[in-house]
C-alpha cells in the first residue's frame, strides 16, 4: 500500500544541511523506511510551508503507522523550546 509522508525541516536541520550540503537525505529516509519494513518509492523537496520533503513509501499499514509515529516524535518540541 502506498503512503505519502511530508515533513518540514527544522532550523537545526537546515543548519546541518548547510554545514554538510553533500549529505544524502534520501539515503537517510530510505534506511528508516527499510528498517520499518517498507520501501521508499520516491522523495521530493517541498517549499509549501517552508523547506521540507515528501516521501512516497510502499509499506503495510502497520509499518506505515509506525513510521508516521517516528516522524511525529522526531519533530516534537517540548513547550518553551
Amino acid at each position: 500500500m502506498l503512503f505519502c509522508i511530508t515533513a518540514n525541516y527544522t532550523p537545526k536541520a537546515m543548519n546541518a544541511i548547510r554545514e554538510n550540503p553533500k549529505s544524502n537525505r534520501r539515503e537517510a529516509v530510505e534506511q528508516l523506511v527499510k528498517a520499518a519494513g517498507g520501501k521508499l518509492v520516491a522523495m521530493y523537496g517541498t517549499m509549501a510551508d517552508g523547506p521540507g520533503a515528501m516521501a512516497i513509501i510502499d509499506a503495510d499499514p502497520i509499518a506505515a503507522a509506525a513510521q508516521k509515529r517516528v516522524q511525529i516524535y522526531s519533530s516534537y518540541k517540548p513547550p518553551g523550546q
